[in-house]
């Protein structure tokens, strides 16, 4: 029977070290935090500033960092609000064992 695990060669390895951290790939003045809804809690980032509000949506089985790179372009004109969609990032999941998946 196969190997569930993957083998991957030194430099695949290596490739995946050199990954930055989510961390640093957000704008500096990006804030992060959770709002609670029909008793789920929704993550989502918002770059803020008194601009006009734009909500940045992700597709399936992907989270708001998704859109980092539109973010970018569209933060100068707008205050963006990138939500991790319930079941997806940091947000919680609906079911029996609801809590946040990654």
């Amino acid at each position: 029977m196969p190997s569930m695990h993957p083998q991957f060669s030194p430099e695949h390895l290596a490739a995946v070290k050199r990954y930055r951290k989510i961390e640093d790939l957000l704008p500096s003045h990006c804030s992060e935090s959770k709002v609670s809804a029909n008793g789920l809690r929704h993550h989502y980032y918002r770059t803020g500033g008194e601009k006009p509000q734009l909500v940045l949506l992700h597709g399936f089985q992907e989270g708001a960092i998704c859109r980092l790179r539109v973010a970018k372009v569209l933060e100068q004109d707008y205050n963006l609000i990138l939500i991790d969609a319930r079941g997806h990032g940091l947000s919680d999941r609906a079911g029996p064992a609801s809590r946040p998946t990654c």
